[in-house]
């Protein structure tokens, strides 16, 4: 099921959208499902890439809404260089690192400190 258009409504997109995936109660655990006709879609790109001699390309985008799944995973082709988009520049995302600090004082109480 490819998504009739992006964020920002600009463009008809072929990527599928496998799940949402929702914060656990568990630090740094996303949990989604996925039903029939979504899994039927991943499957068709499955056999697409297959007869086209592709590999599968997964896509995690952290949502920008505060209700919902705080992140989307979508599945599409590869493309080849040719055919991709110009790329922005990345830019640093401060949430990476949330976790890190926190886990390495949990790592020493479990392991001892070195």
């Amino acid at each position: 099921m490819a998504m009739k258009r992006n964020d920002f409504g600009k463009r008809d997109r072929s990527d599928s959208r496998i799940t949402g995936l929702f914060k656990t109660k568990r630090r740094g655990l996303y949990v989604g499902g996925t039903n029939a006709e979504t899994f039927q879609s991943l499957v068709d790109k499955i056999k697409a890439a297959k007869s086209e001699g592709k590999q599968l390309t997964f896509f995690l985008w952290k949502s920008k809404f505060e209700d919902g799944p705080v992140f989307s995973l979508n599945v599409d082709l590869e493309q080849d260089r040719n055919e991709r988009p110009k790329r922005k520049p990345i830019e640093d995302d401060d949430d990476d690192d949330d976790f890190e600090e926190e886990d390495e004082d949990k790592d020493d109480e479990l392991f001892g400190k070195d």
